[in-house]
């Protein structure tokens, strides 16, 4: 049954579509070396287009599956590039800044 169901993401086809005509011709542009830039924008082109019909006309349910993306950035992926820092990097970094007192210190401490 489950076969049977469309793909939530048909809608981007016509998009993904554009995007390997584009991708074989910048292959041909780069092997062949042949000219094909002024092919490539009209495809660019035409891709803006079809993403602005394509998207001002989704359903609210397809909206929901763009967001749930597994390709889009999490709230840590925003934090990290915004801070410059990785969840490991400020693990070293507090425990370089907590001081911190040998059992040998603390004991003379208490002696003392």
């Amino acid at each position: 049954m489950a076969d049977s169901m469309p793909d939530p993401r048909d809608f981007e086809k016509p998009l993904l579509e554009i995007d390997r005509r584009i991708a074989d011709l910048e292959g041909v542009q780069r092997k062949a070396g042949v000219d094909m830039s002024g092919e490539v924008a009209k495809l660019k082109e035409e891709w803006e287009r079809t993403a602005r019909d394509i998207f001002s006309k989704i359903t609210p349910w397809q909206r929901v599956q763009l967001a749930r993306d597994q390709g889009r950035p999490e709230a840590t992926d925003y934090l990290q590039m915004i801070v410059g820092i990785s969840s490991s990097s400020t693990a070293t970094r507090r425990s370089a800044t907590i001081p911190r007192s040998s059992p040998a210190s603390a004991g003379s401490a208490a002696g003392a």
